[in-house]
């Protein structure tokens, strides 16, 4: 069961990735929509490969990602309380890049596409502020975990924006 004393909205604006890319107007009608979600142990949270439209703001707990690999998965990441999971399928509706498997009791701030798109059909410069903030995002990725892995599905910052307009009804 959510846990019932999360703020989304104190969670939304801790999380750099709506932080600085959002104002404060911004971030509370995004936290109107957003949902707190929980997990079990050893439940997934999104599967690579796997259609997506949603991203989670981990609060509690903690998860493992991972990629298919010849073996079986191959671990890539940890993710903390403030971890970010599912931002490219938020913001273009691509399919998963990895799984992410709760190692314990999860707790999550949802996002997902009804959430965010009124914000995109308010202010449609959104688009090149997340885009901006992806591809930073993207290098970050890259120099923890090495050249690939933050690679929004070989998307340039470019590709990324038209990406989202895309998604989002192409009127933004």
């Amino acid at each position: 069961m959510p846990e019932t004393s999360v703020d989304p909205r104190a969670v939304l604006g801790a999380t750099p990735f709506f932080a600085e890319v959002l104002t404060p107007a911004e971030l509370d009608r995004l936290a109107t929509g957003a949902g707190v979600v929980a997990f079990a142990e050893g439940e997934t949270l999104v599967v690579e490969d796997e259609p997506g439209s949603s991203m989670f703001v981990i609060v509690a707990g903690s998860a493992e990602v991972t990629l298919r690999g010849d073996g079986g998965p191959r671990h890539l990441a940890d993710l903390a309380p403030g971890g970010i999971v599912g931002e490219g399928s938020l913001l273009t509706g691509a399919t998963r890049s990895a799984t992410v498997t709760a190692r314990s009791a999860l707790t999550a701030i949802e996002v997902d596409k009804a959430a965010i798109e009124p914000l995109f059909d308010a202010e449609p410069k959104l688009v090149e502020r997340f885009a901006d903030s992806v591809h930073r995002r993207q290098a970050e990725v890259d120099r923890i975990y090495g050249a690939g892995h933050g690679n929004l599905f070989g998307l340039t910052r470019t590709d990324l924006g038209d990406a989202m307009r895309t998604f989002f009804g192409g009127g933004i």
